[in-house]
């Protein structure tokens, strides 16, 4: 059956209220026809199979959450991901339109669909309203489960980190994440102490905190609650495991932070640069999350020589880490040029000191450049690379001769 034939024959079951019409109308859909429907197709679809919703159709309700799950499985396995997830999105969305009254019969397919909208918000398909979706979602969930259960907590969590996601994609920024602290919190009073969900709810409260603090809001407050759920996880996660390097990486980062606002900042620093030492210990070499652990370090370096404290030695480490970083972030990406403009400042801190005058300019200010043809124009790294040129031709008029 091809889609002018399903939606035909679609429309002919609402209009004449034939249940079996519409029962066989989606047992000889064609997943390709399903892949192929426009946004208003799938809703009109949905619209539809609303109005059956007030008759019994176990079968066919059945039929739809198999299918759905079959193709769920299938993207939580990597196996073509947008078209399975665009496929159990569907298929549970019928489920729940038919069905949506009955919550203790619906509650699976609730949650399942959530993770197929998540998946789809990941791969920046209608990322809004996706995310938007699986709130609700969550929400309709959360009627659902008993107070206090596992399956609850879960539910908690995975909305706060829905909610978070919106945030960084400035979508009421400052209520989705103060919502999402607010989960995390339910979610750790519900999970065992000491458990590996406990610990994730700490890092993803953290998580949440942090950015709060990058926001103004309650910066010092906030920065160190983060700092001590983050240190809180840690004691959680086995050592040498992929979410034990996260942590260290982000409680490392509000080191860095409270360092920069005036708080313990050699202590901070220091903390952080063991942090990150230990984060390369655990990631893989070559991987981007090496890299960036590489980038951090260098900064949190070439802040401690700032502040006078091994200032040649930390500098060169920092330089050191940079180009290693450099080797391996794509090349044009936007990590790639905060490695150079990171280096090249470095390399000016050195020339300051009179260590390679003229190389350390002529690199950094090579550097700039290769920088500012990346950055997007009007950015803040854009003209931060502008000033640090002319900083290197003011300071230095004699560099080139």
């Amino acid at each position: 059956m091809d889609k002018e034939a399903f939606l035909h024959q679609l429309e002919s079951s609402a209009t004449k209220k034939d249940k079996k019409l519409f029962a066989k109308t989606f047992y000889d859909l064609q997943p390709d026809v399903i892949i192929g429907f426009t946004k208003e197709e799938f809703s009109r679809t949905i619209y539809i199979s609303h109005q059956f919703s007030s008759q019994k159709m176990d079968r066919l309700f059945n039929f739809l959450e198999n299918k759905g799950l079959f193709f769920l499985n299938n993207a939580l396995k990597g196996i073509d991901e947008l078209n399975n997830s665009l496929l159990s999105k569907f298929y549970y969305s019928l489920c729940i339109s038919l069905y949506e009254t009955n919550k203790e019969k619906v509650k699976r397919v609730l949650v399942n669909n959530a993770v197929a909208c998540c998946k789809l918000a990941e791969m920046g398909i209608d990322s809004k309203e996706n995310l938007e979706t699986v709130i609700s979602l969550y929400g309709n969930v959360r009627e659902i489960f008993p107070k206090k259960s596992i399956d609850y907590a879960i539910v908690l969590m995975n909305e706060g980190n829905a909610r978070q996601t919106l945030a960084e994609m400035g979508i009421k920024s400052r209520e989705n994440l103060e919502i999402a602290v607010s989960f995390y919190g339910d979610a750790r009073e519900i999970f065992p102490k000491k458990s590996i969900d406990y610990a994730i709810a700490l890092m993803n409260e953290g998580n949440a905190r942090q950015t709060l603090s990058e926001m103004g809001i309650k910066s010092r407050e906030n920065l160190e609650i983060a700092v001590s759920f983050y240190g809180d996880a840690r004691e959680i996660f086995p050592k040498k495991n992929a979410d034990y390097a996260r942590v260290l990486i982000n409680e490392s980062t509000a080191r860095q932070t409270l360092a920069e606002m005036g708080i313990e900042s050699r202590e901070n620093l220091e903390t952080a640069i063991s942090f990150y030492g230990d984060a390369r210990e655990i990631f893989p070499k070559k991987g981007v999350d090496y890299a960036i652990a590489l980038m951090n370090e260098g900064n949190a370096r070439k802040e401690l020589a700032e502040m006078g404290i091994e200032s040649r030695e930390n500098l060169e480490t920092a330089i050191s880490f940079y180009g290693e970083a450099r080797e391996i972030l794509p090349k044009k990406r936007t990590p790639y040029a905060r490695a150079l403009m990171n280096e090249g400042n470095a390399r000016q801190k050195l020339a300051e000191m009179g260590i390679d005058i003229k190389k350390n300019l002529e690199i950094a200010v090579s550097f700039y450049g290769d920088s500012r043809e990346i950055f997007p124009k009007k950015s803040v790294d854009y003209a931060r690379t502008l000033m640090n040129v002319s900083r290197a031709v003011n300071f230095f008029p004699f560099w080139a001769v």
